[in-house]
C-alpha cells in the first residue's frame, strides 16, 4: 500500500510577501513559518479572479 503524503495548507487574507521573512523581509522574524516555506512550497504569483 503506497504511503500517502501529508498535506498543509496554509491560507492568510491580505498577506504580502515583504511580511514573510523567508521571502525576502528583514524586519519580521517568524522562524516556524520560515521553516515552512523554505521545505514547502510558496505560492508567490497566484492570483484569485
Amino acid at each position: 500500500m503506497k504511503k500517502k503524503p501529508n498535506i498543509l495548507l496554509f491560507l492568510s487574507d491580505d498577506e504580502l510577501l515583504d511580511t514573510i521573512p523567508a521571502l525576502g523581509t528583514k524586519q519580521i522574524h517568524s522562524p516556524t513559518l520560515d521553516s515552512l516555506a523554505v521545505r514547502g512550497t510558496t505560492f508567490t504569483h497566484a492570483d484569485i479572479p
